[in-house]
């Protein structure tokens, strides 16, 4: 099989598992205490081969979520319980197509990149304030999951 081939073939599992992704994120703000529930928040990350460039792109296009009980801050104003949802594309990465998928562990690998772009990359949200005004609010991270499809 020559490398179009291949590359073509693997490309099919890839979109399989990689081409839509939906990932949660767990934030370290919690509520309803004693039994601590934490906020999450919920990610559609796409991921797509560019034959041409060689290269494996991934971003952001979604996410949603829910601010349960008042954040209050210091130095700036308090944000509300909201419900926040975000239609915007968020660049993720760009990575050599050989590094990942001609690896006979790749779908690991590349599991495991996605989850650490998303942690390193997303670190603010957009929400609103007491003042009704749009605030980049960042969020702490302790745990991002990405919740499987059922086939």
């Amino acid at each position: 099989m020559g490398m179009v081939e291949e590359l073509y073939a693997k490309r099919l599992i890839f979109d399989d598992f990689f081409k839509e992704v939906h990932i949660v994120l767990e934030s370290k703000n919690f509520y309803d205490y004693p039994t601590t529930k934490y906020d999450k928040y919920f990610f559609t990350v796409t991921c797509e081969i560019d034959f041409f460039e060689e290269e494996i792109q991934g971003k952001v296009t979604h996410y949603s979520g829910e601010i349960h009980k008042t954040i209050v801050r210091l130095f700036h104003p308090d944000i509300p319980p909201q419900l926040v949802e975000q239609k915007e594309t968020i660049p993720l990465f760009k990575v050599d197509v050989m590094e990942y998928l001609f690896d006979d562990n790749w779908h690991v690998e590349f599991r495991d990149f996605l989850l650490d772009s998303l942690y390193k990359e997303v670190r603010t949200i957009m929400v609103k304030n007491i003042n009704g005004e749009w605030v980049d609010y960042p969020i702490g991270i302790r745990k991002l999951e990405i919740l499987y499809k059922n086939n």
